[in-house]
């Protein structure tokens, strides 16, 4: 008793492999043919470094759009850039840092999604940011935990 692949046994000199990759639907795109259906909801990276402002220890990515939000959206300022950077991850000074909003420029919650995301005035146009990683605060690993960890943690990395 034997098994082979759905379709029938493969021809004489075609492996296995080839015959379920010919089946499969696996596809490459050159660059003469049609793009992905998908669609990435960030804002492309500008000379290796994403459009981006950290706050408070959060990273927020700017959305592709809306490219001009409406400002009834915003909720309550968070502050002010306080430093434009093009290497954000490089920054010292604290506070708002970012490498696509100017300094000097407010940022705010959107309602609702506080936390989640914010809004920021770029070129003219009201941005949203989406939150895409936080920082814990260096207290964070020196309290107890309320769920159990593997291994304690003897110092945190960050210190």
């Amino acid at each position: 008793m034997g098994s082979h692949a759905a379709g029938g046994v493969p021809g004489e000199g075609v492996s296995l492999w080839v015959r379920a990759m010919e089946s499969s639907g696996v596809r490459v795109h050159g660059a003469d043919e049609a793009s992905p259906t998908y669609r990435n909801l960030f804002a492309p990276e500008r000379s290796g470094n994403f459009p981006l402002v950290l706050v408070d220890g959060a990273a927020y990515r700017m959305l592709i759009s809306p490219l001009n939000m409406k400002d009834t959206l915003l909720g309550s300022s968070l502050g002010e850039v306080t430093e434009y950077t093009l290497e954000p991850a490089l920054s010292t000074g604290g506070g708002i840092v970012s490498n696509i909003v100017s300094a000097g420029e407010s940022l705010y919650a959107v309602k609702g999604l506080e936390g989640a995301m914010i809004a920021a005035y770029v070129k003219g146009g009201l941005r949203a940011f989406q939150r895409v990683a936080m920082r814990a605060p260096p207290s964070w690993a020196k309290k107890p935990l309320p769920i159990p960890w593997p291994a304690p943690i003897a110092s945190p990395p960050w210190n």
